[in-house]
């Protein structure tokens, strides 16, 4: 009966002393684990293009690679501009909390066309003389190498014509802005440098009967 018990005490200590060893291991790990990025902590997307993320890895001084358990919050709509975040974390074994961010910007390849310009137009046919006015210039939001000028023609801070962005040419496409005081149809085509819009050339026709023709140069403010 002694053996017994003393074999069932000695059980009994041997639990005691593992668990006090398992507590005192995870009380002594106060140290967060480290996720590295892969690549950039900051990348720029083109709206309208895919996005694919490069991930990260992570490593506990205790549980070693850890990279398995990263979970990563945040989305990225690349047919949106804007600027997103992606937030990585992983826990060790211990509770211990890694994190990090990524940063992601969805641009429109356009964007640096962007602003105000002083615009001298020279213009023939109903409208004749120089004229001379402020116009807009916006990129969109969701269509890639897509912009608005606004008050195009002077005719007006609400009245836009959209053009596309190929190279260093606009495009205007035969369109009929609205809040035109005079409603017509009109298309025509610029120019563009490293970061401004240069010159437009257009033609109006308009309901009532004439058109336009104007030559337009932009100077960015």
């Amino acid at each position: 009966m002694k053996k017994s018990n003393l074999i069932l005490a000695f059980i009994i200590l041997m639990i005691a002393v593992a668990s006090c060893k398992k507590d005192n291991t995870n009380s002594s790990d106060t140290t967060a684990p480290v996720i590295t990025l892969v690549g950039s902590p900051t990348v720029t997307v083109i709206l309208n293009s895919a996005y694919t993320d490069a991930g990260a890895t992570a490593t506990d001084n205790v549980d070693g690679n850890i990279t398995s358990s990263i979970t990563v919050s945040g989305t990225v709509n690349t047919n949106l501009k804007g600027t997103y975040t992606l937030t990585y974390s992983v826990k060790d074994a211990a509770g211990n909390t890694g994190t990090a961010t990524r940063t992601v910007k969805v641009v429109n390849s356009a964007d640096y066309l962007n602003g105000g310009y002083t615009v001298t137009d020279i213009v023939t046919g109903k409208n004749a003389g120089t004229h001379n006015y402020t116009v807009t210039v916006s990129a969109l939001s969701s269509v890639n190498n897509k912009l608005l000028i606004y008050n195009f023609g002077g005719w007006g801070s609400s009245v836009y014509v959209a053009a596309t962005l190929s190279g260093t040419t606009l495009t205007i496409a035969s369109q009929n802005p609205s809040m035109m005081s005079d409603p017509g149809s009109v298309s025509g085509t610029g120019t563009t440098n490293t970061s401004a819009v240069t010159s437009v050339a257009y033609n109006c026709t308009y309901t009532s009967g004439g058109s336009d023709a104007g030559s337009a140069t932009y100077s960015k403010r």
